[in-house]
């Protein structure tokens, strides 16, 4: 179950931190948010086998769960996607059968596969 929900979070938390972050700042936020993930899993483990020694493994469960609960609480309120006025937007991108023609004509015209900045 684990592994379910790291799927869909990893990719928002990466857009959430791009739109927050500017390219002079971006790679920072990144690489502490993936420290913070880790530095996490740790520390919860031994703290969750702390308070699961001292109270029972139940309440290692009412801890965590209540304060992922609050934490999930505070965002709601607190957190908000910035508007992106330079998006482009999904009817302007070409679908994929220009890009389809567009690389086998510049194959056709130069003999070989454009690369991504390439024009022909």
């Amino acid at each position: 179950m684990g592994g379910l929900g790291e799927a869909f979070y990893f990719p928002a938390a990466m857009s959430l931190i791009a739109s927050y972050h500017g390219p002079s700042t971006r790679s920072r936020a990144m690489s502490l948010h993936q420290s913070s993930v880790y530095a996490g899993t740790i520390a919860g483990g031994a703290l969750s086998a702390y308070v699961a020694e001292r109270s029972g493994w139940r309440s290692s469960f009412e801890v965590f769960g209540a304060l992922g609960i609050l934490l999930a609480a505070v965002l709601l309120f607190v957190l908000r996607d910035p508007a992106k006025p330079d998006e482009i937007s999904v009817a302007a991108a070409p679908g994929p059968g220009a890009i389809l023609r567009t690389t086998t004509a510049c194959a056709a015209n130069t003999g070989r596969l454009p690369a991504i900045a390439d024009t022909c």
